[in-house]
């Protein structure tokens, strides 16, 4: 599997029957997890109590970023 796009359909349909199509959802763009998705607003910053502009990345699994954090390698 190569990254920087999803699984073939296959991959899916292979998990659970009820995930067939799912691809169909998806934009068609994919983004790791260190990359700049964008800025808070003021109107966020305002409501989270957070500086304007604080950067936001593209979502992750908790798990996936848990065990990146914590510089698990391949075979651990």
């Amino acid at each position: 599997m190569q990254l920087g796009r999803y699984p073939p359909e296959s991959f899916f349909s292979s998990i659970d029957p009820l995930l067939t199509g799912l691809r169909d959802h998806l934009p068609a763009e994919t983004f790791s997890a260190d990359q700049l998705c964008g800025r808070l607003t003021e109107e966020w910053a305002n409501k989270l109590g957070l500086p304007v502009a604080t950067p936001v990345g593209f979502g992750a699994f908790d798990c996936h970023m848990g065990a990146v954090a914590a510089n698990i390698k391949p075979g651990c």
